[in-house]
């Protein structure tokens, strides 16, 4: 066997081999949640700028893969993989994986993968990773969606509050996957800002991957108006928003386990927990 990273000319094996994988319950990446073009995209992405990707193979097949999101200006790495850690199978995993931490031994890297794959969670900890907590991926059928109602105080956002929106972003959610900057340029997501007098409290971003499904991404409200109810309101104007616009079948979002208030607030919406996501991070 042979770590290395994947050639230019393999890159369309790399996709297969992650969309694949990401279907298996017992191997699951978060990319399970993924159209095949919107991983092609996205890898290839990643790929193209330089973020880093290794392989294991024998004799040129494709083995394993792990790779990474270098977030920009932050000595961190967000990780998938390795894919193929179940039982008899983790000698390769393995492997890789400490190649993978000997490549990068001053990031920080987090791995966020399907809570079904053990294998997985036991490797990690295994390299001394820690458990940060576990999401749940929440669901609700369109039809249940039929009392939600706009308000009229949310609103698509315009250029002159592009600058707002990024810094209330950077100041309510933190440190993400994705930044506000990167979220407006994306054409695939829907940005809507609710509006008090002369104040922006709170925004939604959605997105609308395929026919069957939409999904509410993101919910944030500006600290000084938390509190007064507006997640109820930006919930309903955004599930009002999904149906009525794209007609899915289902809607869903991601919710921090610990979160109890975000829980109870989208149950009684009607919404059910359909999967549990598990986070670890090796410092």
């Amino acid at each position: 066997m042979k770590i290395r990273k994947p050639q230019p000319a393999e890159l369309t094996t790399v996709i297969h081999f992650i969309y694949i994988h990401s279907q298996d319950a017992s191997t699951a990446s978060l990319y399970c949640y993924q159209t095949y073009s919107d991983i092609e995209k996205e890898i290839t992405w990643l790929f193209d700028q330089g973020h880093p990707f290794l392989g294991a193979f024998e004799n040129d097949k494709l083995l394993d893969i792990v790779f990474g999101f270098q977030v920009p200006n932050q000595n961190r790495i967000d990780v998938s993989g390795p894919f193929l850690t179940r039982f008899g199978m983790q000698a390769n995993a393995d492997v890789l994986l400490s190649c993978f931490l000997n490549d990068h031994p001053l990031k920080t890297l987090y791995f966020y993968f399907e809570g079904a794959n053990k294998g997985l969670a036991e490797l990690l900890m295994k390299h001394g990773a820690v458990d940060q907590g576990d999401e749940y991926r929440m669901q609700i059928n369109r039809d249940q969606c039929k009392t939600c109602r706009p308000s009229s105080s949310i609103r698509s956002i315009i250029n002159t509050e592009k600058m707002s929106f990024v810094k209330m972003f950077r100041h309510t959610m933190g440190t993400l996957y994705i930044s506000g900057e990167e979220i407006l340029n994306d054409n695939n997501r829907i940005v809507q800002l609710y509006h008090k007098d002369s104040s922006i409290c709170g925004f939604i971003v959605l997105k609308h991957p395929s026919h069957e499904s939409a999904i509410i991404e993101m919910i944030g409200i500006d600290e000084r108006f938390q509190n007064q109810g507006l997640g109820h309101i930006l919930l309903s104007h955004a599930l009002f928003t999904l149906c009525n616009t794209f007609n899915p079948h289902v809607i869903e979002l991601i919710v921090d386990a610990a979160n109890t208030r975000a829980l109870h607030l989208y149950e009684s919406f009607g919404f059910q927990i359909i999967k549990e996501h598990k986070s670890y991070i090796l410092i």
